[in-house]
C-alpha cells in the first residue's frame, strides 16, 4: 500500500495529464496479459484443479490476448517509449512486494485519481446560471428558450433564407405588469423596439462566459399562466421576443 502510495504521488507531482494515461494504460494492458498468462500456466500445472468458471474458446482465446498487444502499450495508445519505461519501472516496484500484500487495483485507481486532478482545465458550463437585461434594466427569467440561428433554401439556390426563430423568455408572475405592458405598446402602434441581452455565467454572481444580444427585439406574444384549482404549481407568464435584424452574440 505504501509503495503504491508513493508512486502514485510522484507521479502526480511530476507527470502531465498525457504522461499519467500513458502510465495507467501500461497496467491495464499489463494487468490483462498477465491475467491470461495466468489462466494458461493454470491449467497446464494443475489440469484437474476445480474449475469456477469457464474460459470460452480456450486455449485460443487466451493466446490470442497476449500475442495481440504486441509490445503494450503502442506509441499511439500509450504515448512515446520514456512513459513506458516509467510505468515498468512502477509495474517491478510494487511486483517487489510478498504477493499477500500486492494490490495493482489500488496503484490504478490512485493514478487515475490523479489523471482526474490534472485532467483539462476545460469545463461544461451549466445552464442555470444567467442573466437577462431588456434594454438597461434586468429582469429575473426562470427560463430562456433556445438561440437559433438556421438557414432555408430561398426562390433559387443561391439566394438562400437566413432566419433568427423567435425565443421565448419565462418567469414567475408577480404583481409586475412590465413584460405586458411592452406588448400592450406594440398592440397599440408603439415601434417600441429594444436590445435584448442574454448572458450566460460561470457560476450564480460569476463571471461572464458567453453573452448574446437579441437587436431591435419586441414581443410578437405575450402569454399568462394556464389555472388550475387542483394544482400547486407556480404560475408563469413568458413573452416571445422577435427581432427585425440580426442577432449577434
Amino acid at each position: 500500500m505504501l509503495a503504491t502510495t508513493a508512486v502514485a504521488l510522484a507521479l502526480i507531482a511530476t507527470g502531465t495529464f498525457q504522461r499519467l494515461v500513458a502510465v495507467v494504460a501500461f497496467f491495464l494492458a499489463a494487468n490483462y496479459v498477465v491475467c491470461c498468462l495466468a489462466l494458461i500456466v493454470l491449467r497446464r500445472r494443475e489440469p484437474d484443479r476445480p474449475r469456477p468458471f469457464r474460459a470460452w474458446g480456450y486455449p485460443w482465446s487466451a493466446g490470442l490476448g497476449p500475442g495481440g498487444r504486441r509490445g503494450f502499450p503502442d506509441r499511439r495508445r500509450a504515448g512515446r517509449h520514456g512513459q513506458c519505461a516509467a510505468g515498468a519501472v512502477a509495474l517491478l516496484v510494487l511486483d517487489s512486494r510478498p504477493r499477500a500484500e500486492f494490490s495493482l487495483p489500488v496503484g490504478c485507481l490512485a493514478v487515475a485519481s490523479a489523471t482526474c486532478r490534472h485532467a483539462s482545465p476545460i469545463t461544461s458550463l451549466r445552464i442555470s446560471c444567467f442573466e437577462v437585461l431588456i434594454g438597461n434594466k434586468e429582469i429575473g427569467f426562470a427560463e430562456v428558450g433556445r438561440l437559433t440561428s438556421e438557414t432555408e433554401p430561398g426562390v433559387s439556390a443561391d439566394r438562400p433564407v437566413h432566419r433568427f426563430p423567435t425565443v421565448v423568455l419565462k418567469r414567475a408572475l408577480t404583481t409586475s405588469t412590465e413584460l405586458y405592458d411592452w406588448r400592450r405598446l406594440i398592440v397599440g402602434g408603439k415601434d417600441d423596439r429594444r436590445d435584448v441581452t442574454i448572458r450566460q455565467l460561470s457560476a450564480p454572481g460569476g463571471k461572464i462566459v458567453n453573452a448574446w444580444r437579441l437587436t431591435r427585439a419586441w414581443p410578437c406574444r405575450w402569454s399568462g399562466p394556464g389555472l388550475n384549482a387542483m394544482s400547486n404549481d407556480i404560475a408563469y407568464e413568458e413573452i416571445r421576443s422577435c427581432r427585425s435584424t440580426t442577432w449577434s452574440g
